[in-house]
């Protein structure tokens, strides 16, 4: 990501400079077979499955960081609650079925990078 200086924490290990005042710290973690982005309490892994050999790392790194570019700009929200969390696109408009299942599950919070929680 140009302009980003990441902090290096280990051989294997980055973290974003700035974390979100909601999500908590991004931290990057690579592994031979993943890399997995923590943000927070919150993660999410890019898996090197077996038929992807050749092309495999080069597609995860892809994948990673347009997640990672994503979540930093406020196009991923994520959803956390007591069983867990999720990802998803952050969407401009909201529909009646989003507006009635926030209203069915108060206990469930969502929130962008920023820290702007989803209306």
């Amino acid at each position: 990501m140009p302009g980003v200086v990441w902090c290096e924490l280990s051989n294997c290990e980055l973290e974003y400079p700035d974390p979100s005042p909601v999500l908590g710290p991004l931290g990057i973690t690579f592994e031979s077979d993943q890399i997995t982005a923590y943000f927070g309490r919150h993660h999410r892994h890019f898996m090197l499955y077996e038929g992807d050999a050749l092309e495999g790392p080069g597609k995860i790194a892809a994948q990673a960081l347009g997640f990672i570019q994503e979540l930093v700009n406020d196009r991923v929200v994520v959803r956390w609650g007591a069983w867990g969390s999720r990802t998803f696109p952050a969407r401009r408009s909201h529909g009646i079925l989003r507006r009635l299942w926030r209203l069915t599950t108060p206990w469930v919070r969502e929130a962008v990078w920023s820290g702007r929680t989803v209306a």
